[in-house]
């Protein structure tokens, strides 16, 4: 124990002593202890020889100066004393053993020049390397059915190349901004992502059983409008390149989702293409009736009159008891099963699903008769529940059957915003003549941007998304109607 000592003799004063500041020097001995070292050593950077002892020479060595940032392989021994060069100003960390911490994962890659600006794209496929034969398949529809210049690229890829090969969702979004702001001319129009994301991928949670993060998320409620949204810092995610996900988990599910792309976009002309369900829900008499007003101007305004001549089907519930509601869960999943282009559901999501309207869309029988989903109601939307498949995941992930898009929320659907959100769509449909769907979401959230400092209509464009293919069209004619 070292001991420091101060005796004052007062002279005339009352006898209190001071110290403003005290420097204790003494000489160091250099000796390994637990075959280690640590030593900041003083502000001098002329070069001086050190010796530790209690070296091991049979034990690996690591000997670093972090605050040089040098590594020193120079080094000798003499017995168990160890004999290196360094600067006297340096920080040495000295490991005279196996490391027992290493990386998580170290790999040799070769990438691809996804960073290039002579590329061009107009579909960006983002994807797993679970998903390749899918990814393949749909790339090479999009080049022959669109003429589309496609970019596919593997989530390794883009960790390396756009986040120091760290797994997270900015890398997503760093790839894709710089692919819109550096690629050739014309700018990239949408965003495939190929592969489910979960919200606990390091499954954390007891009763996790999705954790697979095979193309990443980002919030909670997740949003993957930030993907296609380069405003840095922007509170709302309105999408400068249209965005959607196909949720695969497996690679069977992967393979149903794109099959379903090719065959509906290969669909010829038929009856059931005229036909546009709307189902319309409540908890109360007074509420259901409230969802009819709001939904009826959409069916007069858009549906009905030329140039869409559709044929609206109404499945309204009208229901006294707020208990009972005869034939309402029977006549909506008739109606779809007979095809229909667009099916749009107003109501609540008691436990994630259309309350008494439809709780598993499996029960469904229309095959082949694949229409777009419209779900402004909340939570149907989400695409990384790591307990369960939500609602609008299953509508996705049936082989020839269910939906070929969902549009839904995976947080609150707020009335107002919801039903504006949804106006701007079907107008953008009726009037605009979008007929790729991840246009006519994008259409409808930049529509109802200029209220934007609404907390609900933030929470709209951010969290209402895509399941499926943003670049797929709707089978129906931009200009002439048929009969």
């Amino acid at each position: 124990m070292n001991t420091v000592s101060s005796q004052y003799f007062a002279v005339n004063y009352d006898g209190h002593l001071f110290f403003d500041f005290m420097q204790v020097q003494y000489p160091k001995i250099f000796k390994f202890r637990n075959n280690q070292l640590s030593s900041t050593l003083s502000t001098d950077t002329t070069s001086k020889q050190f010796k530790v002892t209690g070296y091991i020479p049979g034990n690996p060595l690591s000997l670093y100066d972090v605050k040089n940032n040098l590594r020193i392989t120079n080094f000798t021994n003499s017995s168990d004393t160890l004999i290196f060069t360094g600067k006297s100003n340096g920080r040495y960390e000295i490991i005279n053993k196996t490391l027992t911490k290493k990386p998580f994962r170290i790999s040799v890659r070769q990438v691809p020049n996804l960073a290039s600006n002579t590329n061009g794209a107009d579909y960006l496929l983002v994807y797993n390397t679970l998903f390749e034969a899918q990814a393949t398949q749909l790339k090479n529809h999009r080049e022959s059915n669109d003429d589309f210049r496609v970019i596919k690229a593997e989530m390794k890829d883009i960790y390396d190349i756009f986040y120091y090969g760290l797994e997270d969702p900015v890398a997503v979004r760093n790839f894709t901004k710089y692919v819109y702001e550096n690629y050739q001319l014309p700018k990239l129009k949408y965003l495939c992502l190929l592969g489910r994301g979960s919200l606990d991928p390091k499954k954390n949670a007891a009763n996790t059983v999705y954790y697979k993060n095979f193309v990443p998320v980002i919030g909670n409620p997740t949003t993957d409008n930030y993907f296609g949204n380069f405003a840095i810092g922007a509170f709302a995610f309105v999408q400068q390149v249209a965005v959607g996900r196909l949720p695969a988990y497996t690679a069977s599910e992967a393979q149903i989702m794109v099959d379903n792309i090719i065959a509906y976009e290969n669909n010829t002309p038929a009856s059931w293409w005229k036909n546009f369900t709307f189902i319309v829900g409540g908890g109360t008499y007074e509420e259901q009736n409230s969802f009819q007003v709001l939904i009826n101007p959409f069916i007069s305004n858009y549906i009905n009159p030329p140039p869409v001549s559709g044929n609206a089907h109404k499945i309204y519930r009208t229901d006294y008891t707020t208990q009972v509601t005869y034939n309402y869960k029977d006549s909506i999943r008739r109606d779809i099963d007979k095809g229909a282009m667009i099916v749009n559901f107003l109501g609540h999501a008691g436990n994630e699903n259309w309350e008494d309207g439809m709780q598993d869309p499996a029960t469904l029988s229309n095959y082949g008769k694949l229409p777009l989903v419209l779900s402004m109601t909340c939570y149907t939307g989400k695409t990384a529940d790591p307990v369960k498949r939500i609602f609008g995941e299953q509508f996705m992930s049936l082989a020839n059957r269910g939906a070929m898009g969902f549009i839904g929320t995976s947080g609150w659907g707020w009335q107002y915003s919801g039903v504006t959100f949804q106006n701007w769509m079907l107008y953008g449909v009726a009037h605009d003549t979008l007929r790729r769907i991840g246009d006519i979401i994008k259409f409808g959230m930049s529509s109802i941007l200029y209220d934007s400092n609404s907390s609900s209509v933030r929470h709209t464009i951010n969290c209402y998304g895509l399941s499926g293919d943003p670049a797929l069209e709707l089978a129906m004619p931009k200009f002439l109607s048929f009969p």
